[in-house]
């Protein structure tokens, strides 16, 4: 839903497509590759909203790790009720954690 409404304070103004005064983004075959400009900037949005940096941060610190032991992160994702897929990502996108290919 958050991802949605990211869609929605974001993009709004390019839809040519409203039902109910609502905005209607199509999803297709390139909207799962995260390569699309919106699709990232609406993940992003999603994020801040349901991870706030200032939060994470005074969760865990300023400090970087290399990884996060199972249970923490288990912990942590279920705290901003997220996945852990998700969780990773913000860790990441935060430079808390390494990226997936260092």
């Amino acid at each position: 839903m958050a991802h949605e409404i990211g869609h929605y304070a974001l993009h709004k103004h390019q839809s040519e497509l409203f039902v109910d005064g609502s905005f209607v983004h199509f999803r297709d075959g390139i909207s799962t590759m995260a390569i699309d400009p919106k699709e990232i900037e609406a993940n992003a949005f999603a994020a801040a909203l349901l991870m706030p940096a200032a939060f994470i941060q005074s969760d865990l610190g300023k400090k970087k790790y290399c990884s996060l032991e199972p249970e923490a992160l288990a912990s942590l994702a279920r705290r901003y009720k997220v996945s852990e897929q998700a969780l990773k990502y913000r860790l990441v996108n935060l430079g808390i954690l390494p990226g997936f290919d260092e």
